[in-house]
């Protein structure tokens, strides 16, 4: 009899420890972490704390939340924490050569455009050979007349068109493959700048620097948009234009 009651103390005794323990583990499962550390409250604050470092561009930052959710997060969640950075990185890089292949493109054509304009704003009858004229002939005697000169530069063309009486009053324009501002015609002062489309933004520039130095320009904030540069002479010669400077998008 003793030795039975001895056993069946060991038995039960064994069984409250074993009890113990899996109420532990069960405890701890139901709180949400584990025996090894990781934790899904602080796992999910560490993926937040990795998606606001990528927002916002912080390198360092991203570093200490991405320890973080290492330590927090199980393997399967901490792979996902990975790839969303990877992705991000790849998108972000994608983005950057993107808008870097862009510039390049507008810097090319307006390079050429420009440099066009500088040497043949005040002569723009030896801008090209390709020259057509409005009026019959006594127009061309007078020559008060509007001309028009064009030049192939695949895959542009540039123009120009000028009052062949005063050949200063000119404007010349190209089609820009990407949306630029003031700013792409390099020292440049913002004169106006308005809405039209509903969206698309278009300045009035004054050049101060540079080849076309004296010039202003009309630009557009839009894909294959025309970039208008001319005189002021050439504003009061064209009242559709002087009009459109003054009171276009109001």
């Amino acid at each position: 009899m003793k030795r039975n009651h001895a056993r069946n103390a060991r038995i039960q005794g064994r069984w409250m420890k074993g009890g113990i323990v899996v109420a532990a583990v069960l405890g701890a499962s139901l709180l949400g972490f584990s025996c090894d550390g990781k934790d899904e409250d602080k796992c999910r604050k560490g993926q937040e704390g990795v998606r606001a470092s990528l927002k916002a561009g912080n390198d360092g930052l991203l570093k200490d939340w991405r320890n973080y959710a290492f330590k927090y997060c199980d393997d399967g969640e901490f792979s996902a924490v990975d790839r969303e950075i990877s992705d991000f990185q790849k998108e972000k890089q994608r983005v950057e050569a993107e808008k870097k292949k862009k510039e390049q493109e507008n810097k090319a054509v307006l390079d050429l455009f420009l440099g066009w304009v500088g040497q043949y704003k005040a002569a723009p009858e030896g801008a090209a050979a390709n020259v057509s004229c409005d009026g019959g002939p006594d127009e061309e005697k007078s020559k008060e007349r509007w001309c028009v000169r064009q030049r192939q530069a695949p895959p542009y063309v540039l123009q120009v068109r000028y009052w062949e009486k005063e050949p200063v009053a000119s404007a010349f324009h190209v089609v820009i493959p990407h949306p630029i501002t003031c700013d792409a015609l390099g020292t440049a002062q913002v004169i106006r700048s308005w809405t039209v489309q509903g969206s698309i933004k278009r300045h009035h520039c004054q050049i101060t620097g540079g080849l076309a130095a004296g010039m202003q320009a009309m630009v557009t904030e839009a894909a294959q948009a025309p970039l208008h540069v001319f005189s002021p002479q050439f504003v009061e010669k064209d009242p559709a234009l002087k009009t459109k400077l003054a009171s276009e998008g109001m």
